[in-house]
């Protein structure tokens, strides 16, 4: 995984750079651009024009012009915010630039600005940085409006301009960046929804010093491939028992898919037994679907007490897809609880922990969408889509469990950790994608897996295993069933065996 952050906690590094660390700021906003320099020259373009404003972020823009412009290419530079109301640095950078001859202007002179743009065929685009707060209105909209429509790739100076660096949300209007390029570390507003649809493709470029960085008390992570380091190990010597016993409570009268998603999805997780809790008449849909699944069946006659067993087998269990939200239903959901393992609470089960009104319970993993947040907390589902982020990150740290709240970017969280989750598609929106990730997960604790880990590497390769099954289906024709089937081809294609 890797770190992200605020605007706010980038400017603390940048701050504790230049003050106690005694950096330059001209060297630092030397350095931001030389990144950003590079990055262009990778587009090969023939003339280049730099959209400054005129905080540090305008400095850094032009500060690329003039390096573009000693390299051989025709780049130049427009000041659009007030040259009266520019930094010391962006001063000395538009000095600088006057130097080396770089074409300067700020104003233009009556042309409109789409014909200005029109002339160039890339853009970088330094207007906002990381510290813009409000709705961007005014002339400053006209050209992030111009940029975005000029049809030129963009390359963004730490985040596209009018998006927020905190929550990813657009101030107004901003720009749809080919390639953003930010610095230190990535931020929070690059990595989820809507942000990241304007970020393009993300560039962190190390500008600062270590111990500057280390500032930084963030505990917010996106998901990367060193994650899967989280996986557990295989052993030769082994046997089905060395992986772990699932028990998987799904299913009843009206549902049976649920169960087989859930159960198969543990075994391709790699668990070395799976067994599947469910109403008697599911016993020959789940039989021939996952063969390899052992059952435990009731009727509708059943003491729940008389399938304590089935719960005492279990190394993880995984309960709530398609159990209904019956009397019965809440007395299995007791007695997974009562066996204090690690456990997977999904589907009905999240409504029916609602009823025992005792939060998140140690031990246990609650896997809900947007919509089950909502009436878990009892607040409308506005306020969690508003602010996912938030919302799980505050409920995990008020409880003693741990959190996967689903949506397009998913969040997970405990007490200590906020982990942003950066795969998947949206041909995973379909009927039993949930069932599959709360039995991925349940195979890893199956293994021993710690459960915070557990739950960040099941939803990444659940998302991976989407993006692998889009590929062969298209995102149109996915069903829940092939995630189950991309599992191994993820794991595969990352050279685990």
């Amino acid at each position: 995984m890797i770190r992200v952050c605020t605007g706010k906690e980038k400017k603390a590094i940048d701050r504790y750079a230049i003050e106690t660390l005694q950096v330059p700021s001209l060297s630092l906003m030397e350095r931001a651009a030389m990144a950003v320099a590079r990055e262009v020259k990778k587009e090969a373009p023939k003339s280049v024009i730099c959209v400054c404003g005129s905080g540090n972020n305008g400095g850094d823009g032009i500060a690329v012009a003039r390096l573009l412009r000693n390299e051989g290419i025709d780049a130049e530079a427009i000041m659009i915010g007030r040259i009266d109301a520019a930094t010391p640095e962006v001063l000395v950078q538009w000095e600088q630039a006057k130097e080396c001859e770089v074409n300067l202007y700020a104003e233009l002179a009556g042309r409109e600005i789409a014909d200005f743009l029109s002339s160039y065929d890339l853009i970088v685009d330094a207007v906002f940085g990381i510290g813009l707060s409000r709705e961007v209105n005014g002339s400053y909209a006209a050209w992030i409006e111009a940029m975005d429509a000029a049809g030129a790739p963009v390359i963004a100076v730490d985040i596209p301009s009018g998006i927020d660096a905190a929550t990813g949300k657009v101030l107004g209007c901003a720009v749809h960046a080919k390639k953003t390029v930010t610095f230190g570390t990535s931020l929070i507003g690059l990595t989820v929804y809507p942000g990241c649809l304007y970020a393009g493709q993300i560039v962190v470029e190390d500008i600062f010093p270590e111990e500057a960085m280390q500032t930084v008390r963030s505990q917010v992570y996106a998901a990367s491939e060193e994650d899967f380091a989280w996986l557990p190990k295989r052993k030769a010597y082994s046997n089905k028992g060395t992986y772990g016993r699932v028990l998987v409570v799904a299913g009843s009268k009206e549902s049976a898919g649920c169960a087989y998603l859930a159960a198969k999805a543990a075994y391709r997780m790699g668990a070395g037994l799976v067994k599947v809790l469910t109403h008697e008449v599911n016993r020959t849909i789940v039989g021939t679907l996952v063969p390899e699944a052992l059952l435990s069946v009731y009727d509708d006659q059943a003491e729940a007490a008389s399938l304590r067993s089935a719960f005492a087998w279990a190394d993880a269990i995984v309960i709530g897809p398609g159990i209904g939200k019956t009397n019965f239903a809440a007395k299995l959901l007791t007695l997974a609880l009562l066996e204090k393992k690690p456990t997977v609470v999904d589907a009905d089960a999240i409504h029916l922990l609602k009823e025992r009104q005792e939060g998140i319970p140690a031990n246990v993993i609650l896997t809900p969408h947007v919509k089950e947040m909502a009436d878990f907390l009892g607040i409308s589902v506005r306020e969690v889509a508003e602010d996912v982020r938030g919302v799980c990150e505050r409920t995990a740290a008020e409880n003693a469990g741990i959190l996967v709240l689903k949506d397009a970017r998913t969040f997970v969280s405990d007490t200590e950790m906020v982990y942003i989750n950066t795969s998947g598609n949206d041909g995973m929106a379909t009927g039993g994608s949930g069932d599959v990730l709360a039995g991925m997960i349940g195979g890893l604790l199956a293994q021993k897996a710690e459960p915070m880990k557990a739950a960040c590497l099941g939803v990444y390769l659940h998302g991976l295993a989407g993006d692998a099954a889009a590929k062969k289906r298209s995102r149109y024709a996915m069903l829940a069933g092939d995630l189950i089937d991309g599992i191994g081809d993820v794991l595969l294609q990352k050279g685990i065996q």
